[in-house]
């Protein structure tokens, strides 16, 4: 999440907004609050759209049916405000990592998390075929593996995809489209198949299936040309054609999508720098060969139902519980260099309540989601500084203290790891800061208190005082001054 911008509006139709997640062709997404929803994505209609009527009567026709899509694969829409000054939709706020950051950065699925993603997108699918809706913008962007698994973003946007051939405005994602969607055809659920089938070769091997280069050229090898579907496992590989196919009429119905044939015996699943072999309760002479095979490079491995050791190819270790060959449950994984980590892990990622210890010193105690630092939590640097309170995605956000070795003290509001809000700044000397903050400096109101008595409040810009306040001595004479950069002025 990133601050607000100065433009930025602080309030939109009873949903206060808390900072930003992002920004699209269609408007700006928002963390927002509300008294009923609680924490929610806001999708706010860029000036342009929201200026067109038949943006705003779709919305208002489709409002009821985008909030009955139900699943637990999709992001719900809470609420659809079509006629207020600003239109929006309000979203459940998922937070984690979508498909392309996970691809990227631990590269590309195998075995079990294809599978999971997989079954969530055919699931999240048929949640909005059900509602007589169709998602058409499925990418790997709007794929998020949150809490609960696997979550389709964004399926509300379709509806003013819908009228983008009308009003002469695009808003769809032209590397992501079918064949008739890049045509201009009427779509139905198969377009969204289509798009099923990229995604997934997407996953399998981290690019795109029809290439790189100008959008127009890709929709034209869409259109024309068959995907490239090396590297595609061959257990998937086989759906995936089906889903590919240039007519809609002869791709799979979403029912028809089951499980997939199985996998090969042996797996590698990415979810690091390097990959973790799986093996899947082999015989006893498959161990020997698999032994004899691999002490060249030091891997050992045991599997036992719910319990496991790992040595990764990088010397990475794990032990404890683990699932489908990940670890799962409550373990401890060792690096090389000689950091450790003892806690949850879920999907072979750090989840849950757990301590991260790294060679240098550091010391991390508390909650984590997906691998980031998340919830309360408590982190002592080797250099003595210590914070202890709120954290999202890896960074202190929202009320923490910060105590320096010199005997400086800060309490007060955090977002992205920055000093923000109202806070109070105790130092050693016995001066104290409490007004507000923004981006790690005193910024707006506040008030100075020196040890002797003395105290300033008024105007700081830029950790200086800058603009009109009051000087109150100790004896109680009151002043009213300004400051240019911490300089009194006449």
């Amino acid at each position: 999440m990133q601050p607000l911008l100065w433009s930025d509006p602080v309030r939109v139709g009873g949903f206060t907004l808390l900072g930003r997640l992002g920004e699209g062709t269609y408007g700006v997404v928002y963390v927002a609050s509300h008294a009923s929803h609680g924490r929610v994505a806001l999708k706010v209609l860029r000036p342009a759209l929201a200026a067109i009527p038949q943006v705003r009567a779709r919305l208002r026709s489709e409002a009821q049916a985008l909030q009955r899509v139900r699943g637990n694969c999709t992001a719900a829409v809470l609420a659809v405000d079509a006629d207020g000054a600003v239109p929006f939709l309000a979203m459940e706020l998922v937070e984690g990592m979508n498909l392309f950051q996970y691809v990227s950065e631990h590269g590309p699925l195998r075995g079990p998390l294809l599978d999971v993603l997989r079954d969530g997108l055919v699931e999240a699918l048929a949640s909005v075929h059900a509602a007589n809706t169709v998602h058409r913008d499925l990418k790997p962007t709007n794929i998020m593996f949150g809490p609960g698994g696997v979550q389709v973003l964004d399926f509300g946007i379709s509806v003013l995809l819908e009228v983008a051939a009308v009003t002469g405005i695009a808003l769809g994602t032209e590397t992501w489209v079918s064949p008739e969607q890049a045509q201009g055809k009427e779509l139905a659920p198969a377009s969204d198949v289509f798009n099923l089938g990229m995604v997934l070769a997407f996953a399998a091997t981290g690019v795109h299936p029809f290439g790189a280069g100008r959008p127009a050229a890709l929709m034209y090898r869409v259109v024309h040309e068959q995907a490239n579907l090396g590297g595609v496992p061959a257990g998937l590989r086989d759906l995936v054609e089906k889903c590919l196919q240039k007519n809609p009429l002869h791709r799979p119905d979403l029912l028809q999508i089951g499980h997939p044939s199985e996998h090969d015996p042996e797996r590698t699943v990415r979810v690091r720098d390097e990959p973790l072999r799986v093996a899947a309760r082999p015989g006893w002479l498959e161990y020997l060969e698999m032994w004899g095979a691999k002490v060249a490079l030091a891997l050992v491995l045991v599997l036992v139902v719910g319990y496991g050791y790992f040595t990764y190819f990088n010397r990475v270790v794990y032990v404890g519980e683990q699932r489908n060959g990940l670890a799962e449950g409550t373990g401890t994984r060792t690096w090389p260099e000689g950091s450790r980590y003892s806690g949850e892990f879920k999907a072979d990622m750090r989840h849950g309540l757990g301590t991260m210890t790294d060679a240098n010193g550091d010391k991390y105690s508390g909650g984590w989601r997906f691998d980031m630092r998340y919830g309360q939590g408590a982190i002592r640097w080797a250099n003595g500084e210590t914070y202890t309170g709120g954290f999202e995605e890896d960074k202190a956000t929202g009320q923490g203290t910060l105590t320096w070795p010199n005997g400086n003290k800060y309490t007060g509001g955090w977002v992205d790891g920055k000093r923000s809000g109202h806070g109070t700044l105790t130092y050693a000397g016995g001066s104290t800061y409490s007004g507000e903050w923004q981006d790690d400096k005193k910024q707006g109101q506040g008030t100075l208190t020196w040890p002797n008595g003395d105290k300033y409040s008024g105007a700081f810009k830029d950790d200086k005082r800058n603009g009109q306040g009051t000087y109150t001595y100790a004896n109680g004479t009151k002043n009213t001054v300004r400051y240019i950069d911490d300089e009194l002025v006449p």
